[in-house]
């Protein structure tokens, strides 16, 4: 445990768009010594085990970057890179349908990826006691979902349709100008 904690930052590697879910998550890694790609069925979560990872390593002094998930992000973590050590854990599922051969031809033959499947570390008696369930809620899901990219291509068209009106009658030199009065006020 160091006596100076590490810091924290907080980003995104994935959005819910209008055209669907979209990542970066490759573009995260190509510094990367070690990644740890962990299998986790969508619905389960893998906050904890998250969580723990990134709290060890702010504890001893290791600077942590935590990508969170748009679905959730006041809570969830998704990927967690630590640069001081070249380490990143990744979140993979059918919205992260990162591969292992799609990032090894980033790197050398000097990095090592680690693929840990959640799956093993889930009960597999309740999993099929509860199969109807969780196909049922995982349709519902995709429902939703599916109706989010719908709404979210109506406000992009509405969006777009305001700046068009918008951006023409705009003075943007003038409202410059505004800025610089207003902060020469302040100060």
């Amino acid at each position: 445990i160091s006596l100076r904690p590490g810091r924290v930052k907080k980003f995104f590697a994935s959005a819910i768009t209008a055209t669907g879910i979209i990542h970066y998550i490759p573009s995260l890694l190509e510094n990367m010594k070690t990644v740890y790609m962990i299998n986790t069925p969508v619905g389960y979560s893998n906050s904890s085990f998250m969580e723990i990872i990134s709290e060890g390593a702010i504890y001893r002094g290791l600077d942590v970057e935590c990508y969170y998930c748009p679905m959730c992000p006041e809570q969830k973590i998704e990927h967690i890179i630590i640069p001081g050590l070249n380490t990143a854990y990744v979140t993979m599922n059918e919205f992260h349908d990162v591969e292992p051969w799609e990032i090894s031809d980033l790197w050398e033959n000097d990095r090592e990826i680690i693929l840990v499947d959640m799956n093993d570390y889930m009960s597999s008696y309740k999993l099929e006691k509860n199969r109807e369930l969780i196909t049922s809620l995982r349709d519902e899901f995709d429902i939703l979902l599916n109706k989010t990219f719908i709404n979210l291509a109506k406000a992009k068209k509405n969006h777009m349709m305001v700046e068009d009106m918008y951006i023409p009658n705009m003075n943007f030199t003038e409202v410059g100008k505004l800025l610089e009065n207003t902060i020469a006020e302040i100060e």
